[in-house]
């Protein structure tokens, strides 16, 4: 039994070793039989009669869910309908049916099946009167992985760099035109566009050179849709062989910057939480100009540019809410002066002054009109205050109806004269100057000591 196993594998290799032979593929054969062909699978047709095909061929098909006996007889109609039942391999079919006709043939593409990379290298011969078609897959993964690691190599610096920008505050038309540059200097692009969403519809492009022109940070109105918002609104990554046969939907267009060509199109989705919020294209002169290495590079560098502006998104947010948070823990919500935390981050210079006031009748006023009549007043009675004194003048809500201010040079009984003939209510007020050989915590005891003194005279006289 084993015998007849033996055989049965060593005849499937003579024919294939045969048919390699007629079709020069020495080269090929070091390829299949190097300790890797595991990952190849081999399918030979006789006519349109499917003669021969390796167990891995069978294991991928079932591995995407594809009936690989679809194939088992080939005529021209059913590839018509191939291209549409198994997307993936659109290009592929595309190319065969073409050139159905053709006595010889040879031609490869390089397609993503679910997220691998496999390389499909098909030809025909015609040979003695017999016509073979042989279709070689290779995963190439690996290959594509390796390829990407020393293709980026220069780029370690750069995920550095863009870190670096992003606390600094760059922008994303910043990181972009790194980048473009590096890209373009590796002959890899010669067009990129990065562009957002806006929440009224437009396009905001942070960063676009193409056709040779180089135009930053303006924004396309929400009527007029490019390429960027057409991946934007679907989501999903767009590749396009030819320029000339982009087919957009009503709506959408190709901005082009200079002379008119033919372009090799990618464009991926920038999500962040499944969100969609942004797009970039990259694009090359001529026809096919991407292979699956590049695209796999386009990809990773889409991640960085993600990372690049929800990080500083995210980073802005948290300065944004942190001086939020100082400001709540300094000001006064319903005055807008400073409260007691204040205190603890106030610095007094040798020439400073402190004034205590008191709202004199504050509390009979809130009983007999109101708290909102008595948080208008007080509200008003600061607004009057902060006009009476200089911006490096301070002035603080200590308690309910109670007042600090803090004033820089000799004129604090002015400050109290300007605000007294000025105000709607009347207090009472103490002033003492800031010694240095006292705490905070004395010098407030000895003005409001003076503020009560005041207080207590106006209650007696």
């Amino acid at each position: 039994m084993y015998f007849v196993l033996g055989l049965v594998v060593i005849l499937g290799l003579l024919l294939i070793f045969s048919l390699m032979y007629i079709l020069k593929l020495r080269n090929l054969v070091n390829l299949v039989f190097d300790g890797k062909s595991s990952k190849m699978g081999v399918a030979v047709w006789h006519g349109g009669k499917l003669k021969y095909f390796s167990s891995s061929l069978l294991n991928y098909a079932k591995m995407y869910n594809m009936d690989f006996f679809d194939f088992k007889n080939v005529t021209e109609d059913k590839i018509k309908v191939f291209s549409k039942k198994y997307s993936q391999l659109e290009v592929f079919f595309d190319m065969v049916l073409k050139n159905y006709y053709k006595d010889k043939l040879e031609f490869e593409v390089e397609i993503e099946i679910g997220g691998q990379i496999f390389l499909l290298k098909f030809f025909r011969i015609k040979s003695k009167g017999l016509r073979y078609s042989i279709l070689f897959l290779v995963n190439i993964s690996s290959n594509v992985y390796s390829y990407a690691k020393d293709i980026i190599k220069p780029l370690n610096e750069i995920p550095k760099s863009i870190f670096s920008d992003i606390l600094n505050r760059k922008t994303l038309s910043e990181v972009s035109k790194k980048l473009f540059d590096f890209l373009k200097g590796q002959k890899i692009i010669d067009s990129l566009v990065v562009a957002t969403r806006r929440g009224d519809g437009s396009t905001y492009i942070h960063y676009a050179n193409i056709g040779f022109e180089e135009r930053v940070n303006f924004v396309v109105p929400p009527k007029k849709k490019p390429i960027v918002s057409y991946i934007m609104d679907f989501g999903k990554k767009l590749y396009v062989r030819n320029s000339e046969r982009l087919v957009l939907p009503k709506g959408y267009e190709r901005i082009v910057f200079g002379k008119h060509r033919i372009v090799s199109i990618y464009g991926v989705p920038l999500k962040f939480e499944e969100e969609v919020f942004g797009a970039v294209l990259f694009e090359k002169g001529g026809k096919n100009a991407f292979t699956s290495k590049e695209l796999y590079v386009f990809n990773l560098l889409s991640e960085i540019l993600t990372i690049n502006f929800k990080f500083r998104e995210v980073f802005d947010k948290l300065v944004k809410e942190k001086k939020e948070t100082l400001r709540n823990s300094l000001f006064d919500p319903l005055t807008g002066a400073y409260n007691r935390n204040f205190l603890n981050k106030m610095n007094f210079n040798g020439d400073c002054s402190i004034i205590f006031i008191d709202l004199d009748g504050f509390k009979k006023l809130n009983d007999t009109y109101g708290h909102d009549y008595g948080d208008k007043v007080l509200k008003k009675f600061v607004k009057l205050c902060k006009k009476s004194i200089r911006k490096e003048d301070k002035v603080v809500r200590y308690g309910g109806d109670e007042f600090l201010i803090f004033v820089n040079g000799k004129n604090a009984k002015q400050v109290v004269d300007r605000i007294k003939r000025k105000s709607d209510i009347d207090f009472s007020y103490g002033i003492v100057k800031h010694n240095k050989q006292k705490n905070f915590g004395e010098i407030l005891k000895e003005v409001d000591k003076k503020m009560y003194e005041m207080k207590k005279s106006k209650r007696h006289g």
